[in-house]
């Protein structure tokens, strides 16, 4: 087994073309352990290792057409393309998602599909956006177009994650409730955060929300009612209209989690280390009120951290992309043909704004990246392959014997046997903390996002190196 390497050995770095030269095996110990590198790199986090102020932004600022494409519209031609083939895809995991019995142990029968109401969320799409309108972000795209991005990165994972679990790997599963409430709760984790301009350039949130008890189908179930909001109607006291308002039915039960976990993704008025300390205090709060019967619950705890999750990586994906600022002299980049950009002319943020974002991701989302580690990998072994089993043990065995050999104390990176945890490459290629670190290196994103097949067409996320 090939024996997992320091983050020490890339001391030798002296450019960006050193990183892009590594083996994937070597790179990928840059995504295992992205918060160590300040460790072992000093002055890492404070952008020592980017290079030249000015070259950096030279270099991130010549961006690829197919690159932007990718990142802002899943490599569609366009806004429009991307949401059209957003809800398709809903609408067909909605038709036949499903997980395997927890009596199928190694995978072998037919998943059954029960599937999920995609018509509840393509309501709550269509809300959003609505709720959105005219609200546009840096890259002066629609401000639903991250809404988009972020829900797309959801099914991804819920994907991934059904694919190890229906193998007969132990990961944990998403029902079609939990799924389709990942689902969800992307769309709306900016709904509730005071991000609308009003008319008088105050901000306000998009809406808020109410729950009801109503009997469904024999049983009580809970309506929760999202409300958006219009133009203020009391000038007095602040009060907003309401526009419009969409519902769908949960059972009582999950109806809580839900959410409290909508709720533990605001953050008005919190710094970003604030935001992380609030989402991991939630929870292991509701961890220690469900003892002994937390375990259950777990994945709804686990989702707010997911959606933090996709939505740090798509900010990252794009942040390097900015309407650029009328006072520059020359624009960074423009792009003329074939993207609903074409008459924008982009650049990236100053080169401190770049640095805050990038340090701020590394000091704060180690705890939200392990818990979707930890859904994937809370034992990583199909325990009825002896082979495997086999595997597992050995490379147990042959770690303690290496860190012993080597009387290595406090070893970073211990090799382990795993088939869908920290140490396979799709699960690192998932994290925010890897592109965070590249970027720190003085990586573009033409350099992240070389190797992809730019031919076949959307919708699809660029892998990164």
């Amino acid at each position: 087994m090939m024996q997992e390497k320091s983050p020490e050995t890339i001391r030798n770095y002296k450019s960006p073309d050193y990183i892009l030269g590594l083996h994937p095996f070597e790179r990928n110990q840059i995504g295992m352990h992205p918060f160590e590198l300040n460790r072992y790199l000093p002055g890492f986090c404070e952008g020592r290792y980017m290079g030249n102020e000015s070259e950096y932004l030279d270099r991130i600022s010549i961006l690829d057409k197919d690159v932007i494409r990718g990142v802002l519209f899943m490599n569609c031609e366009s806004y429009q393309e991307m949401k059209e083939k957003v809800y398709q895809r809903i609408e067909t995991m909605g038709k036949y998602y499903g997980i395997r019995s927890k009596f199928d142990i190694q995978g072998k029968k037919l998943v059954e599909e029960i599937g999920f109401s995609a018509t509840d969320i393509i309501n709550v799409l269509n809300f959003v956006e609505r709720a959105m309108e005219g609200q546009f972000r840096r890259t002066n795209e629609p401000a639903f177009a991250h809404i988009l991005r972020v829900v797309y990165r959801a099914i991804d994972f819920i994907n991934y994650d059904a694919r190890l679990y229906n193998g007969g790997l132990v990961v944990y599963p998403f029902t079609p409730e939990t799924a389709k409430s990942l689902i969800i709760m992307s769309a709306l984790h900016d709904f509730l955060e005071a991000d609308k301009t009003l008319l008088d350039g105050s901000k306000a949130p998009y809406g808020d929300y109410k729950t009801i008890e109503v009997f469904s189908d024999g049983n009580i179930k809970d309506k929760i009612i999202f409300r958006r909001f219009g133009d203020v109607k009391n000038l007095d006291n602040g009060e907003l209209e309401i526009k419009e308002k969409v519902s769908f039915m949960m059972d009582c039960d999950h109806r809580g989690h839900f959410i409290n976990g909508l709720e533990a993704l605001r953050s008005e008025g919190e710094t970003e280390e604030q935001e992380f300390i609030r989402l991991r205090r939630y929870h292991d709060q509701k961890v220690e009120e469900t003892l002994p019967y937390a375990g259950r619950y777990l994945m709804w705890y686990y989702l707010p951290f997911l959606v933090r999750i996709f939505d740090r990586r798509d900010n990252l994906d794009t942040y390097l992309i900015s309407k650029r600022i009328k006072d520059n002299k020359e624009p960074l980049l423009h792009i003329n043909a074939d993207t609903d950009l074409e008459e924008f002319e982009l650049g990236p943020p100053s080169f401190e704004e770049i640095i805050d974002k990038l340090k701020g991701t590394l000091e704060n989302i180690g705890y939200s990246e392990q818990i979707l580690i930890n859904i994937l990998s809370p034992q990583n072994v199909n325990w009825q392959n002896p082979q495997q089993y086999l595997q597992f043990v050995l490379g147990f065995i042959k770690t303690a014997i290496d860190l012993k050999d080597k009387n290595v104390r406090n070893y970073p990176l211990q090799p382990k046997r795993i088939k869908s945890g920290l140490y396979n490459p799709e699960v690192l290629k998932m994290l925010p903390s890897r592109i965070a670190a590249f970027y720190l290196f003085g990586l573009g994103q033409n350099d992240i996002y070389k190797n992809n097949p730019w031919n076949i067409k959307g919708p699809w996320f660029p892998t990164p190196i």
